[in-house]
């Protein structure tokens, strides 16, 4: 655990206790009432009590994440589309490209906005979220986002069409302005 002091209160076979005696909802509520408990604690000085709570909240959180590590993933099903492994599998700049011309401006691109019709630069591309915003029209979000907006998909079509990858998106030859 990241304090050394609340490790000396609570050891590994705690963790393993809380683990396993309380769901993911109970620990989070634990843990949220240990760390009021540590505040009111520092109000009134009661600086023991105050290790106890703290190594307390800490153990929950320690143990929400090893029931997180342990927990199984789900087994694909076959003919359903893993949306993470469709949105992770494409790079939104390749997908953003198709639609509008982008320039590099530091850690993000930034171009005109595929989605409405400007003159000036407002659509911007941040590669290592793997997301983009448009301050022209305040639209934003991931890949999925991007491609509902631009061609006027439901989420279920757009992940269809990536699925089957990037190459049968359309290009636009306009540039991309709307």
């Amino acid at each position: 655990m990241g304090n050394d002091n609340n490790s000396t209160i609570f050891d590994t076979r705690d963790i393993d206790y809380l683990a396993s005696n309380l769901d993911d909802s109970q620990l989070k509520s634990e843990a949220h009432k240990a760390e009021i408990e540590v505040a009111v604690c520092r109000q009134f000085g009661e600086y023991s009590d105050e290790l106890y709570w703290s190594g307390y909240a800490e153990a929950c959180k320690e143990a929400l994440k090893l029931r997180l590590r342990n927990r199984p993933k789900p087994k694909p099903v076959p003919g359903k589309i893993d949306i993470n492994d469709v949105k992770s599998s494409i790079d939104i700049v390749e997908v953003a490209e198709r639609y509008t011309k982008l320039k590099e401006v530091g850690k993000y691109l930034n171009g005109l906005c595929p989605i409405h019709s400007e003159r000036h630069a407002s659509f911007f591309v941040y590669p290592e979220r793997q997301d983009w915003y448009c301050y022209g029209c305040c639209k934003g979000g991931d890949i999925v986002d991007l491609i509902m907006a631009i061609e006027g998909l439901d989420f279920k079509q757009v992940l269809t069409l990536l699925s089957q990858g990037i190459d049968i998106l359309p290009c636009r030859s306009d540039g991309g302005r709307g």
